[in-house]
């Protein structure tokens, strides 16, 4: 696997392109110690969601395949995407709290749901 990360800038609220971490990373000594703190990095899972999108630490997915019920929106169903230190792989958050303390496994979930990518928690962020 291809190790990727993609950065989110917290000062102008943007998401840099894939393609601008390389320059990142090779001219880190030209960043600021402002201008580095500022940035987000969020790494890439080696995994890609049911329409083939790159899925990263930080993603919030959605089940497409969910039938709900009246009055409930999918975009209510978001679950981000994290890091398990503890159990070593990347988990998809299962509570409502969204507080990455319990999750399922991101390669299980998405062998038996199809899940897409609905954004991130830095540009869309969870209530």
């Amino acid at each position: 696997m291809e190790l990727k990360f993609r950065a989110y800038n917290k000062i102008t609220n943007t998401m840099l392109p894939n393609n601008s971490m390389k320059a990142i990373c090779i001219n880190s000594e030209r960043l600021t110690l402002e201008e580095f703190e500022s940035l987000e990095l969020m790494r890439f899972t080696g995994f890609k969601d049911c329409n083939g999108i790159e899925i990263y630490e930080g993603d919030t997915l959605i089940d497409v395949d969910v039938i709900l019920e009246e009055g409930v929106k999918l975009e209510d169903t978001k679950q981000q995407v994290y890091w398990c230190e503890k159990d070593g792989c990347w988990k998809l958050d299962n509570t409502f709290s969204q507080n990455k303390k319990e999750g399922w496994y991101l390669g299980k979930d998405l062998q038996d749901f199809r899940l897409k990518v609905s954004g991130n928690i830095y540009e869309n962020a969870l209530s």
